[in-house]
């Protein structure tokens, strides 16, 4: 652009008007451009600066009108109306440099009196070269615009959070994810629309941003829409800081990966379930077999396999098609289902092979019980396409040894190597691997053919245990614990043949000869010592005594037969066994407390019941299992549950009694801890009934 001429100047002023030069005429080499107006708006002072800022030499602009070198929109004398006006101020504006372009400048102006003259004010300023920072604000102003469109146009949401979790702006897309408006949002924390188990992550996430740990995260998380349901959202979340390092807000980005996650799920589902079936296949079978394995090393139970495979299948596929036979898997599957535990995992390796891992059991009989329920659940025949297809298994059985490391292939192969025994011996049955297992079996069999007629025989014999009263000691009554007088292994416990009678069903009779002989010698105490010998006596029951249904009568008949008070027959059943039979037991339990029998739990506190329980059965005693009184003084905890029994029991308003009592120092914190009554070796061993005359004697 070609140069300007100076505007027109107006005429020399007279001698006596010559513009005197202000006092800051010293400051003329200053960076600032320094200059002097008069009422008029005629320059009468501009310092050197000007040429180097705006291309004028300071002569070309005394005596012209300060209007001609602002842009034609604007009036100089307006813009410096405040300086005319009496006040001092500070105005950005626009200065005609000599090419005749326009640079931003900030003025600062005063209004001053003439130093010579006294009279008319005039305006002085100092004008500086603000271009550059007005060219900043200009970028910085597009990108703000820049970053409002972004932001407010994303498809993606975003959000900015202050440090305390506070929302200070969202986006529309931002809100169509959480179901929510911008105005609900303001009033919101991320936390509160922040699923419950990822609030903990994300504490942790932004507290390690806040800290400098990581400069941004990047993961998944889950928000709670306003409609209910729960949305998967991918996450980025950084930090923004402000010139002095503090923190300013949170920027957030979010994308709905809702419908991804779940067709994640679906594959995952698939990558580790039988696509027919439903059920979990080899991988994750195995993989839950590892689990309960390393489990068993911590309890007394070891989890068992059972390897099933379909007799003649191939028959049905060969002669009905592989859809009937697809069809077949799907409804054994369904029957199998239904006849599981539902602790189980029920499997399909492929083609007709099934397995099934069995956690929680503490005796080869139970494996059995449930491999007799899978035979069972196949007796009726399974229609498939209009035809009645009649289906058998055979099984193999495999169960982890306790205290031996075993890997889950390996205990998979041993029930698979059982399985091929089974079907070698006729298919449709069952067959077990372990060889401990076979052998106790074997033993079991022997014990079992031994127990058949010993009632007959006469080989059962029934022994006293005294029960003494805390904290006086005094006699209030015996339990009676069987023998077993076997012809060559002599004198057994219950330990060696008990299990056997349970499992077998022989204890039904077995608890019948007890409680026989228990009536029989509470009549016969009571006729030798009189009121003394009227003491109570416990007698253990079994589950399968009340799965029998005729109990109550046979209980009913031997006190009539015996004349003996209902109040001296105490009947003791186990927690665990109780469980088995809640339900039956509830009812006869009940009835032998109408016609005055005492019931109570024993080994209370091993097993599972509950206080719902206890209030349906309506129970008179419980009895704190011998391992936790013969942890008194030595375990802090043992203290503890035998503490809680004993409160338990009182706030039921029942009896609480001990067992297994051997030191004085367990007597002693048995009375201190207020038991109704113990019995253990401390105070009497089990004793032939003979022996106990001497203590009703007494």
């Amino acid at each position: 652009m070609a140069e300007q001429s100076a505007p027109e100047t107006t005429p020399p002023l007279p001698p006596s008007e010559e513009p005197v030069a202000p006092d800051f005429r010293l400051l003329a080499h200053s960076t600032d451009v320094l200059w002097v107006i008069n009422p008029d708006g005629i320059f009468t002072f501009v310092s050197a600066a000007c040429g180097r800022v705006f291309g004028w030499e300071s002569h070309e602009l005394v005596g012209a009108s300060v209007d001609a070198f602002f842009p034609p929109d604007q009036r100089a004398t307006a813009a410096l109306s405040t300086g005319a006006a009496g006040a001092d101020g500070v105005i950005e504006h626009q200065f005609r440099q000599r090419d005749g372009s326009f640079r931003w400048v900030e003025t600062t102006i005063a209004r001053v009196a003439n130093p010579v003259s006294g009279g008319t004010d005039e305006i002085q300023g100092s004008t500086r070269d603000i271009s550059e920072r007005k060219a900043g604000e200009a970028v910085l102003a597009e990108a703000n615009e820049r970053f409002s469109l972004a932001f407010g146009n994303a498809p993606i949401g975003m959000a900015l959070m202050g440090v305390d979790g506070r929302f200070t702006q969202v986006n529309d897309a931002f809100c169509r994810i959480t179901g929510r408006s911008a105005a609900e949002l303001d009033a919101m924390t991320s936390e509160e629309i922040t699923h419950v188990d990822d609030i903990a992550n994300d504490r942790v996430c932004m507290q390690q941003l806040i800290d400098g740990d990581i400069t941004s995260y990047v993961g998944e998380k889950r928000y709670c829409h306003a409609g209910g349901r729960v949305i998967w959202a991918s996450l980025s979340i950084s930090l923004l800081r402000g010139a002095d390092g503090e923190v300013r807000e949170f920027i957030v980005q979010v994308e709905d990966v809702t419908d991804r996650k779940l067709s994640e799920d679906k594959l995952n589902h698939l990558a580790l379930h039988d696509g027919l079936t439903g059920l979990p296949n080899r991988e994750l079978f195995l993989d839950r077999t590892r689990h309960a394995l390393a489990l068993a090393k911590r309890t007394i139970a070891s989890p068992s396999i059972l390897f099933l495979d379909l007799d003649h299948f191939k028959v049905v596929n060969d002669s009905m098609g592989h859809s009937a036979g697809d069809a077949l898997l799907i409804r054994v599957a369904e029957r199998l289902t239904q006849v599981v535990r539902p602790s189980d995992t029920l499997a399909r390796l492929g083609g007709d092979e099934f397995t099934l891992l069995c956690e929680g059991l503490e005796d080869e009989r139970e494996v059995e019980h449930i491999a007799e329920r899978i035979t069972n659940a196949f007796r009726n025949p399974i229609r498939i396409h209009g035809r009645d297809v009649v289906v058998t298994t055979s099984i193999g059985i495999a169960t982890a040894e306790r205290r031996v490391n075993v890997e889950a292939e390996d205990l998979l192969q041993q029930a698979d190597a059982a399985l091929y025994r089974a079907k070698d011996r006729g298919r449709a049955r069952y067959e077990m691997y372990n060889v401990g297992l076979r052998a106790h079996a074997v033993q079991r069999l022997e014990v079992e053919q031994a127990l058949r007629g010993a009632a007959e025989r006469g080989e059962f014999r029934v022994w006293y245990q005294p029960q003494f009263a805390l904290p006086s000691c005094e006699l209030v009554g015996v339990e009676a614990l069987v023998r077993w007088e076997h012809p060559s292994r002599g004198l057994l416990e219950p330990k060696e043949f008990m299990d056997v009678a349970e499992e077998t069903g022989l204890v039904v009779n077995l608890g019948t000869t007890v409680l026989e002989e228990a009536c029989r010698q509470s009549h016969e105490w009571s006729e030798r010592h009189g009121v003394r010998g009227n003491v109570p006596i416990s007698v253990n029951l079994s589950a399968r005594q009340l799965g029998a249904g005729d109990f109550v009568a046979i209980a009913e008949e031997l006190l009539e037969r015996f004349a003996v008070p209902a109040s001296q027959v105490h009947f003791e059943i186990t927690e665990a066994g109780l469980m088995k039979v809640h339900g039956s037991a509830s009812r006869e339990l009940n009835e032998l407390r109408e016609l005055g029998l005492q019931v109570g739990i024993d080994d209370f506190g091993t097993g599972y019941s509950s206080l719902a329980l206890l209030a349906a059965i309506s129970v008179d005693f419980l009895k704190i299992d011998t391992s936790f009184v013969a942890g008194l003084g030595v375990h802090e905890q043992d203290e503890a549950i035998v503490g809680a029994v004993i409160a338990l029991a009182h706030s039921l308003r029942l009896s609480a009694v001990a067992e297994g009592a051997e030191t004085a120092g367990q007597l002693a914190a048995l009375t201190e801890l207020g038991c109704d009554s113990v019995q253990g070796f401390l105070l009497g061993r089990p004793q032939p009934a003979k022996a106990i005359d001497s203590l009703l004697r007494r």
